[in-house]
């Protein structure tokens, strides 16, 4: 049975001379040697070298094929400390970056694999770094494990990106990568895995093996292997890394991929016993070339190439070609067959060998054109070419068969036996095109958008750089193959950029000036994401008034998805209009500017609109219309259907059209209450239809009562603008159609909004009553609360706000509205402007705003082709260990002695010297002290030699510390850090600590200051727990505090830092800082916000500290205040005891809250937290104090509902910790961790203890209401637990459940954050604002 057919989707490769794949191709095809002399950095090749075989400590060789700069790294991009970086094997450290490049060149955004059944395997031999970091023991940490593991090269890909799939590195030698290779395809054949990553890498770092090779005499005279040649006398040794990405061939035609290559059939097999070890089995390699033809279900004479093997050796190399040869010449008659091997430009990558003879076979399929074999001046007499149709090409060839496909071997022969052949075909030329699916294809777009993106800020410009170059190598790219093919596979990272290009030469020039900015480019935009989430989006639609001939139109003829919903809505709408929507829109008979079509015209524009840039991923949070426009964002919230929302706006614009011309509408440019005085007189013949902005009111009514109060204000100076309708809307003139309207809305389905909908009557988030005929009914009459509805979207915490419509009106009043907010305001549509210049435009801001984007829907209706386009440009920097000459050496003694004085090594020194018998008591105390004597008088001996304290084997390499990171010896003369803090004014005492702070996470983890971004939680540093044990260690060591164990996990470094400041402050109460009072403690970010008009208490769960709420501020509106509640033994009061009488703790809060009930406050708690809510409502009762306006109880079960199941606060430390394993709500890297638990384990009993003591004692339900939320799927408390709250309250009771376990609150924080403002908002009061117009706070 043969082997499923594979296809290759992605490949990278960095090999001597070639760092990317198309540096190898040029290699390849121009015959180029890229074998060089041993690097100085490696070792010195004339000390190891002499040409006498056999010499001890000696090669015969001084050259290899050799790798830039496999010193370097970008530690950052993949989230590793330079501590550990440094302790990195380069082949590990290579692995990531060339795999990176690798799924990049499949279009694979990496994200995307998380969790998924993705294989890796690996061939990896090699262990020079290793070798190089055990010369020298007193250097090594708990990094050399992980980082020397041949295992981790694998496994490490796995972890990074969260495979889920089989992860193996493989070591069969010299086939060890293509052996990988078969693996991968095995498993994906046997649905094992569904993608794989497969490859090789060897680096070349320390002479041993060399020395091993060359008295074994494998290693040619002239560094090259001569490959057939009669000269081989050996080979070269040489390195490199190649990556493959791999899928089942009709899974990746089924998915559109890039197929590189088809791997139709592999094998593996032992030589067994034969005359050695290492010697060559000519019928074993016959055998494997036999099974892999089978496994391909091919003939030998279909195959045109091999890669041989070919390491170059007199006698191995005759075999191999008789293998070769015996089994193609099998049914071949006058078929050529040529045989080559890269070695002879590379040399022999040993593990790695494999992988690089594959991609060259890719490559050389691609471009249909054989390499040329170098080396070769005369043939060995052991091979015969005469008379056969094999040939060894000496120059390049062009790979031409007679045969539909062209099949390419490849061989590799490990020096243990196992052998490997592999056979590839060539990709079909129909899977390089994912066309469209649609049948009715629309018009190519005249503009497109490519969007790059990086870490860091240089490696944007790096990256636009390559891409430019790239355009000019590669003129006659398609534009908009290449901006899809960037767009939907690269991951997204926070510095962006987005151009817009009408061709590839216009792209190119852009690109050109971002990197050498020359003049001023429109089209071009660059930012960075600000904030880890998304913003919040609201779609405005815009009213009457704003349409014009052509709205649209380009994108109708271009854009398939709008012209679609237009479609749609044309067929919808034309018994209604007894004609087409089309020629309503798109002919300049002016029909347009009629009532009746006007407003159905701009509904479907609308519409359409928002249906587009839906299927692009701009998801809204909330929709807001303005009049007509309102029908738009009901619509689109779901408030009724398409087809019944065309029937309402078309029969209103009918019966609008058929009512008496007597009327006009102005805007007044003043503020509402002024206007109102002024139209006093004339209601109710005038109205207010519009209050759009502090100064910017509509009024509407009768003509001669309109113009008459136009000329008083012209007269007083007032700005007045008529405005161009039929009609005079939003007044009683309107009021004829009103019960031939209300007869339509009573036909119509509603149902309630499913995404925010402000509505126009109050300006507020709509009620049920928008689900209602009377509603609608309403809208027509009364005023646009325009400003109002804006002021509400503020507050739902829009910041990004897309008009969907013709113009950019409503941006113009919003933005009015809100003069002092960060907000981004974007059209769709322009008159006088393109609509794809406009549109692609306003796409490219919410790219750079961190909107996800659905690219591949962007371009889903388009004939589409994914190209090979460069890769990420990784900044790299040198992390590397010297190699020790020898501890006998001065400087390494001098260093080793002053090791051992360092105070944590002493203790360990006196126990071993009490265990000897032969030191009295009185001379082992007096150890102790001599021995910081003694380190005093190195560190100035030292000194005066014009020496220091650093080891040799690190003077020239990295300046970091590898013992651990122990802080240096304090010498007496020297403050401490705490003496320091201590004796410094309030304005010194921060810098103290921040560098400090830096100087310590410098010495942990090698990262340098100017490489700290403070806003960036700790894990992004790369540090783990090891690293954060040690940092919480130094911290207690020199600032005398105890760091609590959730600082480590859960706080930015801004945050650690003040936190830490905290700390010192209450452990120094003399500290001439602001006292830190109990306030400070209990509530830790009370009165953050000033402008605040309603506090939400939160209590959390048992264990958990105020910063489970730290970002909970993001998504509540400014009106509302978020204020954690710290309660002691945790976090900033880690040293503080907790309580473990609820009583007691509830007394406690009472009288510390008093002063802060200042104003309208609610309580949230979750689990215990809400029994502390619950309680503390009940205490300020007690006290006659103010009552919360609400309470929210969250996965907590009603009070009266006694727990019957056995405490657990009361259990040994070994049953106490298996029990709160089952709650789940632990972090993993705590409960694994003896000395956090430690730590953790009273604090969480103490919390414990409060449930499992507390009695409920009965009394009269609280006045306010209660929100009981719970998880669908919380195993501890189920509804019937949580539904007798209702009992707890006299007021409105509601019961919710979420999504998610016990801990939902983290999982669906948004969700439940909604349905708490949802409930809060209308408590708020009303307020006047500045401008006397109404506002909710």
């Amino acid at each position: 049975m043969g082997l499923e057919p594979i296809a290759i989707i992605g490949l990278s490769c960095r090999f001597p001379k070639s760092p990317n794949l198309a540096d190898y191709w040029q290699l390849l095809r121009n015959g180029i040697d890229a074998i060089t002399e041993v690097p100085e950095d490696r070792w010195p090749s004339l000390a190891y070298f002499d040409s006498t075989p056999a010499t001890p400590g000696k090669m015969t060789t001084r050259w290899g094929g050799f790798l830039d700069k496999v010193d370097e790294f970008d530690a950052n991009f993949f989230q590793i400390s330079p501590r550990e970086a440094q302790l990195i094997d380069p082949q590990q450290r290579l692995l990531l970056e060339v795999t990176w490049e690798a799924l990049e060149n499949a279009a694979i955004v990496p994200e995307t694999l998380a969790d998924s059944q993705t294989g890796v395997f690996i061939g990896i031999s090699n262990s020079d770094y290793n070798k190089i970091l055990s010369k020298d023991i007193f250097r090594l940490n708990a990094y050399y494990g992980t980082g020397t593991a041949l295992s981790i090269a694998a496994n490490r890909l796995s972890y990074f990106f969260n495979l889920k799939g089989p992860s193996l590195a493989i070591d069969t030698a010299c086939s060890s990568s293509l052996v990988a290779i078969h693996y991968a395809c095995q498993s994906l054949a046997n649905h094992e895995s569904n993608l794989c990553i497969a490859g090789g890498v060897n680096l070349i770092l320390s002479p041993e093996v060399t020395i091993s090779f060359s008295h074994a005499k494998m290693m040619a005279s002239d560094g090259r292997c001569k490959t057939f040649d009669a000269r081989a006398d050996g080979y070269v040794r040489g390195e490199g890394c190649g990556v493959i990405i791999l899928k089942r061939l009709q899974d990746a035609l089924n998915d559109g991929d890039n197929i590189y290559g088809i791997i139709r059939g592999s094998a593996v097999n032992q030589d067994g016993l034969t005359n050695g070890l290492s010697a060559p089995n000519g019928l074993s390699q016959q055998a494997v070339i036999r099974q892999a033809l089978k496994a391909a279900k091919l003939k030998p004479d279909q195959i045109s190439y091999v890669e041989a093997h070919g390491t170059g050796t007199p006698l191995g190399d005759p075999q191999e070609f008789k293998a070769l040869t015996t089994v193609l010449k099998e049914g071949r008659s006058s078929t050529p067959c040529w045989i080559g091997s890269v070695k002879t430009n590379i040399g022999h990558l040993e593990s790695a060998a494999g992988i690089a003879g594959l991609i060259k076979v890719v490559l050389a399929l691609q471009h249909r054109l054989i390499p040329p074999h170098l080396h070769l001046e005369n043939l060995n007499p052991y091979i015969s070419l005469k008379n056969t149709p094999f040939s060894i090409p000496t120059q390049g060839q062009p790979w031409e068969v007679d045969t539909p496909k062209r099949y390419g071997g490849i061989s590799s022969f490990g020096f243990g036996g196992t052998n490997c052949h592999l056979i590839l075909e060539e990709a079909p030329a129909k899977s390089l095109k994912t066309a469209s699916s649609s049948q009715n294809q629309p018009q190519e777009r005249p503009l497109h958008l490519l969007t790059l993106s990086a870490k860091t800020e240089p490696a944007l410009l790096e990256l636009a750089r390559r891409y430019h170059h790239h355009l000019v190598s590669s003129p006659t790219l398609p534009v908009g193959d290449l901006c899809y093919s960037a767009n939907t596979g690269r991951t997204q990272f926070e510095h962006r950029l987005a151009v817009l290009a009408s061709s590839t030469e216009q792209l190119r020039e852009k690109l050109e000036n971002f990197v050498n900015p020359k003049t001023e480019v429109s089209g071009t935009i660059e930012g960075k994401v600000s904030g880890r989430k998304p913003p919040k989006i609201a779609f405005l639609f815009t009213g009457q008034g704003s349409q014009y001939i052509g709205m649209g139109r380009q994108l109708y003829q271009t854009e398939l998805t709008f012209r679609s919903n237009l479609d749609t809505c044309e067929q919808i709408l034309r018994p209604y209009l007894n004609k087409s929507l089309l020629d309503i829109l798109y002919s300049d008979n002016g029909e347009l500017d009629t009532t009746a079509y006007t407003q159905p015209a701009l509904f479907a524009l609308e519409y359409a609109l928002a249906q587009l840039w839906m299927s692009w991923g701009v998801k809204p949070t909330a929709v807001m219309g303005h009049s007509l426009g309102e029908y738009v964002a009901a619509c689109v919230a779901g408030v009724f259907s398409l087809e019944d929302a065309l029937k309402l706006v078309a029969q209103r614009a009918a019966k609008m059209q058929a009512l008496p011309p007597n009327g006009l509408m102005i805007v007044v440019s003043a503020s509402e209450d002024w206007v109102k005085s002024v139209i006093a007189p004339y209601v109710p013949q005038v109205a207010i239809a519009a209050s759009n902005g502090p100064n910017n009111v509509v009024i509407s009514g009768q003509s001669q009562e309109i113009e008459s109060i136009k000329t008083t204000l012209e007269a007083q100076g007032i700005k007045v603008t008529p405005l161009k309708v039929s009609h005079a809307f939003h007044s009683s003139l309107m009021k004829p159609m009103i019960e031939e309207f209300r007869a339509v809305a009573q036909t119509v389905t509603y149902s309630k909004p499913q995404i925010k909908l402000i509505s126009n009557v109050t300006g507020q988030v709509a009620s049920p009553e928008i689900a209602t005929p009377e509603y609608w009914c309403r809208h027509i009459l009364e005023p646009v609360r325009f400003a109002a509805g804006m002021e509400t979207l503020a507050q739902q915490g829009c910041r990004v706000f897309i008009e969907c419509g013709p113009k950019a009106t409503l941006l113009g009043m919003g933005c009015a509205c809100l003069p002092e907010a960060e907000k981004l305001w974007l059209a769709s549509l322009r008159p006088q402007r393109e609509d794809w210049q406009q549109i692609l435009e306003s796409l490219s801001h919410l790219f750079i705003a961190g909107v996800p984007l659905d690219w591949a829907s962007f371009d889903k209706d388009y004939a589409r082709r994914r190209l090979s386009l460069p890769t990420y440009p990784f900044r790299r920097q040198r992390y590397w260990i010297e190699e020790s000459t020898s501890l006998n050496s001065a400087s390494d003694l001098e260093s080793l002695s002053l090791n051992l004085l360092k105070p944590e090594k002493i203790n360990p020194l006196v126990q071993q010297l009490e265990l000897s018998g032969e030191f009295s008591e009185s001379e082992l105390k007096l150890l102790p002290k001599l021995a910081s004597v003694l380190a005093e008088y190195y560190q100035k001996h030292l000194k005066e030699d014009g020496g220091d304290s650093q080891p040799s084997s690190m003077k020239n390499g990295s300046s970091m510390s590898l013992n651990g990171g122990q802080s240096p010896i304090a010498t007496p003369e020297k403050k401490s850090i705490q003496e320091q803090y201590l004796s410094a004014n309030s304005q010194e005492r921060k810098p103290i600590i921040r560098t400090y702070f830096c100087q310590l996470l410098n010495r942990i983890t090698g990262i340098s200051q100017t490489d700290i971004q403070w806003q960036n939680p700790l894990s992004n540093l790369g540090i783990d727990s090891l690293m954060a044990s040690q940092l919480r260690k130094e911290i207690e060591t020199d600032l005398g505090v105890a760091v609590p164990v959730e600082f480590l996990a859960n706080l930015s470094l801004e945050q650690f830092l003040e936190q830490i400041i905290l700390l010192m402050e209450k452990q120094s109460p003399s500290l001439s800082l602001p006292a830190t009072n109990s306030s400070n403690l209990w509530f830790p970010w009370l009165g953050k916000n000033p402008q605040a008009r309603l506090r939400v208490f939160c209590f959390p769960y048992a264990g958990a500290g105020a910063s489970l709420f730290r970002e909970w501020s993001k998504d509540v509106p400014p009106d509302i205040e978020i204020c954690p509640v710290q309660l002691p033994g945790r976090e900033n009061r880690f040293q503080d005891p907790p309580f473990t009488n609820l009583k007691a703790l509830i007394q406690t809060l009472g009288t510390l809250i008093m002063p802060h009930l200042d104003i309208p406050f609610a309580f949230f708690g979750h689990s215990l937290g809400g029994l502390l809510g619950f309680e503390l409502a009940r205490e300020l009762r007690r006290q006659k104090a103010s009552s919360p306006v609400h309470l929210f109880v969250s996965a907590s079960r009603a009070p009266q509902i006694p727990d019957f199941s056995s405490p657990i606060h009361t259990l040994p430390d070994p049953e106490f910790k298996q029990a709160i394993e089952r709650f789940k709500g632990t972090p993993k890297e705590v409960l694994e961790n003896a000395e956090l638990m430690a730590l953790f384990l009273p604090t969480l009993r103490s919390d414990f203890a409060l449930l499992e003591t507390y009695f409920y004692s009965g009394g009269q339900p609280l006045e306010c209401p209660i929100t009981a939320f719970g998880g669908l799927e919380d195993s501890q408390i189920s509804r019937e637990l949580l539904e007798p709250w209702h009992k707890q309250t006299q007021s409105h009771f509601q019961l919710t459940l979420i999504p998610g376990d016990h801990f939902f609150l983290q999982t669906a924080r948004q969700k439940l954050l909604s349905i708490i403002v949802e409930t809060l908002v209308p408590t708020l009061t009303v307020k006047k604002g500045n401008n006397n117009h109404d506002f909710y706070c």
